[in-house]
């Protein structure tokens, strides 16, 4: 009974004493030489969009920035609206500093201090040096290209393939280790990341952040890809046709396989891969193979023209409603060529099969 008499105040102190005002306050610090007079904004992310919080200028290369206090770790912009550059920024408390510096006619940065300076840092030199290559190989691709070099231009395709999957993997491990700003990685940058993954990037995420919409949609993201895994049942969707009429999926499964490809008029890479999708339903069709297109379309008579255009001669929905599009959310979509496979029960037994891939699952399966 002593020791909870003498506990007691302490749990009391310890509850009544808030952290003080400097402590929850957040400080961005710009050093950008030879800019000078510039205004400098610091703007937060809100449920409206971004929302300026301090506006300050730029005086002897360096300027202060503040935001009173922060629920939770938050997306937030250096904007310079005079030169119409920004510095993206992410914290709850403390300090951040960002130095910048021209070289040419392109701007650098680095962060340093404050909890995710390092994450940060490991973000921008993943993208920086991915954008790097990727430029480099699209002028070897070019050259290929004029040349006629069929061989170079597979080899250049499937280097890239293996690039963009070392970066998603790096991009993955960055998520994994910074918390909060894993939430952040995950939705602007993992868009074909499997329900698995997420988690775990979720998982890593501290209880303290859980109010943060981002980590909130991250976790809604993982729910819903959860749903959609392979081995689950089809989410049914129904959607009006080419004519309006309502067409539901679950009505439209073939007696092997059905491909629900979601695409749009739009999209090149979906125009691209039509071709191979035309040629797998022109030879598994009589096998019980058929296809169900979604399409992420605003307008009926752009989704009808592209329809006739690429011969899509199978059954097709869409609400017209873009990346708002109901079976896309449902499905978890957010890039596109994307597509599900699903049986004669409609059970989900592969996804996103492309180009060679679509047409070697098919033959392994109904040749």
């Amino acid at each position: 009974m002593k020791k909870l008499l003498y506990l007691a105040p302490i749990a009391l102190i310890a509850a009544c004493s808030q952290p003080s005002a400097e402590e929850t306050a957040f400080h961005v610090t710009l050093n950008y030489p030879n800019i000078e007079g510039q205004t400098v904004e610091l703007q937060v992310s809100t449920d409206k969009g971004f929302e300026k919080a301090d506006t300050e200028t730029l005086v002897n290369g360096t300027v202060t920035l503040d935001v009173d206090s922060l629920e939770y770790p938050t997306l937030m912009l250096i904007n310079l609206p005079d030169s119409r550059e920004r510095f993206l920024v992410f914290g709850k408390s403390g300090n951040l500093t960002i130095n910048a510096s021209k070289e040419g006619a392109q701007t650098k940065h680095t962060y340093a201090d404050g909890e995710f300076a390092e994450a940060l840092n490991g973000y921008f030199n993943e993208k920086m040096n991915f954008q790097m290559n990727s430029q480099q190989l699209n002028q070897e691709f070019q050259q290929a290209s004029m040349m006629g070099d069929s061989i170079m231009i597979v080899n250049l395709s499937q280097g890239f393939e293996k690039m963009m999957a070392q970066h998603q993997r790096a991009l993955i491990d960055i998520a994994k280790e910074n918390g909060a700003f894993g939430a952040f990685i995950a939705l602007n940058e993992l868009h074909s990341a499997e329900a698995l993954t997420l988690d775990t990037i979720y998982q890593n995420i501290p209880v303290s952040a859980g109010k943060s919409p981002m980590v909130s949609e991250l976790k809604q993201r993982v729910e819903v890809l959860k749903r959609v895994r392979i081995g689950e049942p089809l989410v049914d969707v129904a959607q009006p046709d080419t004519t309006g009429q309502l067409m539901r999926l679950s009505e439209q499964l073939g007696d092997s396989y059905t491909l629900v490809d979601f695409w749009a008029s739009w999209c090149g890479p979906c125009r691209a891969e039509n071709p191979n999708v035309v040629k797998a339903f022109e030879l598994y069709k009589d096998k019980g193979f058929t296809v169900v297109g979604i399409s992420l379309d605003r307008g009926k008579e752009e989704w009808v023209k592209a329809i006739n255009d690429d011969n899509l001669t199978w059954a097709h929905m869409s609400d017209l409603q873009f990346w708002d599009s109901e079976p896309a959310a449902k499905y978890g979509v957010r890039s596109i060529p994307s597509n599900v496979m699903l049986d004669e029960n409609g059970v989900i037994v592969a996804k996103d099969l492309r180009e060679q891939e679509l047409q070697d699952w098919l033959a392994e399966r109904l040749n």
